[in-house]
């Protein structure tokens, strides 16, 4: 299966026709503080919310991905169901929150012990890390992820227009 980094994860699984869903291990209200991620750190005092979500498509463990959003813009995000909710459909489409620019870099990195149990690999296998941010039109940043993907099952292709 190839993901196209221009989509959010269940835009893509879903044009796989696998069925995107979602294990939240943890959901937590914070504020932005100098230990957050560095793309975040002109939020700084900012409120937002904190997600590490496993990622399944069809009951197949895929990945799991650290979230976190800044949520001056769209209150309340927390009480949202992400089992089964999408974070940029909730943000483009309940909060009107206009996304502009995604930056995303992927690199290869060995599993350790807590990502081969949560992905069930044996071994010390690859995974692609996926690092994302997306920002508005005024290039403020709002949500900044690491996802570590299974790189057994799946790869990464990156189409763009010119």
């Amino acid at each position: 299966h190839t993901f196209f980094l221009d989509q959010s994860f269940a835009q893509q699984l879903m044009g796989m026709g696998l069925t995107p869903r979602s294990e939240v291990l943890r959901k937590r209200v914070t504020i932005i503080e100098g230990t957050t991620p560095e793309s975040l750190s002109s939020k700084k005092g900012s409120q937002a919310l904190e997600l590490i979500r496993l990622r399944f498509g069809n009951d197949i463990t895929i990945g799991i991905q650290y979230t976190t959003i800044i949520t001056d813009l769209c209150p309340n995000l927390h009480i949202h169901d992400f089992r089964v909710n999408s974070l940029y459909d909730l943000l483009q489409n309940h909060y009107k929150i206009p996304i502009s620019r995604i930056d995303q870099s992927v690199s290869a990195v060995l599993s350790d012990e807590w990502h081969r149990n949560l992905l069930k690999i044996r071994d010390a296998a690859p995974l692609l890390r996926v690092h994302t941010t997306a920002y508005l039109d005024n290039k403020d940043p709002i949500e900044t992820s690491t996802s570590y993907y299974r790189a057994d099952r799946y790869e990464f292709s990156i189409s763009q227009n010119y």
